[in-house]
């Protein structure tokens, strides 16, 4: 689908993908995709562009994403056993579980803490679903938010990085991808 020799960078950026709506896939990817090795009728309509990542400082855009808002929490039942790691070597650190950030004021934090080299000036939180996928064998639930808003460029380099690399953890099921345009 890449065409070439093409291996996916371990570090930097990296591929991502988002389904912005119903029908509408938007991928980012370092290289050109071949649309010709597709499944026929993958792709009906095909607009290809290069992503704008460099800002100047002080730009004002409009952003959007799907984002998978997470916060790393110690498993409580870890904690209870703590005490047990004292006496197993093989218990080298606390067990932490993953868990979404749901509520408006906390999805508003988590974007405005992810999104590094851009105030945020407003901020609009969307839909918000659970959507199941797969991590290898096991079955995972996967909460997605989608955010817009309006921020100003403080940092042209950490904002580069942000729509290079993508934010949080979902970004193999459709989330990170940061879309923006001048605003």
């Amino acid at each position: 689908m890449f065409g070439g020799d093409y291996q996916r960078p371990t570090e930097g950026p990296r591929d991502l993908w988002t389904l912005s709506a119903p029908g509408r896939l938007i991928v980012q990817h370092p290289v050109a995709i071949d649309v010709r090795v597709l499944p026929p009728g993958y792709a009906d309509d095909v607009t290809s562009r290069r992503a704008q990542l460099v800002w100047d400082i002080g730009a004002k855009v409009r952003w959007a994403m799907v984002a998978n808002p997470t916060v790393c929490k110690e498993d409580r039942r870890a904690a209870a056993a703590s005490w047990v790691g004292q006496f197993d070597v093989s218990a080298t650190r606390p067990r932490t579980c993953i868990k979404p950030v749901k509520g408006d004021a906390g999805i508003r934090e988590w974007v405005a803490r992810h999104l590094a080299g851009l105030h945020v000036d407003s901020l609009t939180v969307g839909r918000r679903s659970n959507e199941h996928g797969t991590k290898g064998a096991t079955r995972v639930t996967i909460f997605k938010a989608r955010v817009a808003g309006v921020g100003t460029v403080t940092d042209p380099a950490a904002w580069a990085r942000v729509l290079a690399c993508g934010v949080g953890r979902g970004k193999a099921y459709g989330c990170g991808l940061v879309v923006c345009e001048a605003a």
